[in-house]
């Protein structure tokens, strides 16, 4: 029981910086999709399930916040997840900063492909335009952010291991690193 309130909190936090912090915070028109980070994150930390739930549960919020057609960043996420799935058994159980990095910039690729596609269909938008000037910019400001955050989740999954929050198969993924 504990586990799912510690989930539900962090899908509020998250909620929280997603659509009040990072929205705001914007580099060149870039901005920090942590949903994706989230994804790529947990994935590669091995708590699969609850970095998909998290993630599918920000999307929903995002489709609601970004006024496109709804399900259009589900859609992005679990395309995501099961191209991470179909690739597991090539990645590495111990990954590195390359392998972060790449996983999080074609994932921010892919994800906002998907979503300003919806959004340039309904509003009439340059395609070529969001591509250079918003998909390729989120998508290196999240290339710089990766490793950072995957280190900061790293200290969380290992925090919650501490109190046991995690159980024995995600011990096993996180031993070594």
């Amino acid at each position: 029981m504990s586990k799912y309130l510690i989930l539900l909190l962090f899908i509020i936090i998250f909620l929280a910086l997603a659509l009040g912090f990072f929205s705001g915070l914007t580099i060149l028109n870039a901005v920090v999709n942590l949903i994706v980070l989230i994804l790529i994150s947990s994935f590669l930390l091995g708590i699969k399930k609850e970095g998909l739930l998290i993630s599918l549960s920000l999307a929903v919020f995002y489709d609601l916040y970004l006024y496109s057609f709804f399900g259009l960043s589900v859609i992005a996420v679990l395309l995501i997840y099961f191209i991470l799935s179909f690739l597991e058994s090539k990645i590495s159980h111990q990954p590195g900063f390359f392998l972060v990095s790449v996983s999080v910039f074609f994932a921010s690729i892919v994800f906002d492909l998907i979503v300003l596609s919806g959004l340039t269909y309904i509003n009439g938008l340059n395609f070529s335009y969001i591509l250079l000037y918003n998909i390729l910019p989120s998508a290196l400001l999240n290339l710089v952010l990766a490793f950072p955050f995957y280190i900061i989740a790293l200290k969380l999954v290992s925090l919650l291991k501490l109190y046991k929050i995690i159980g024995e198969k995600e011990k096993k993924i996180l031993v070594g690193f």
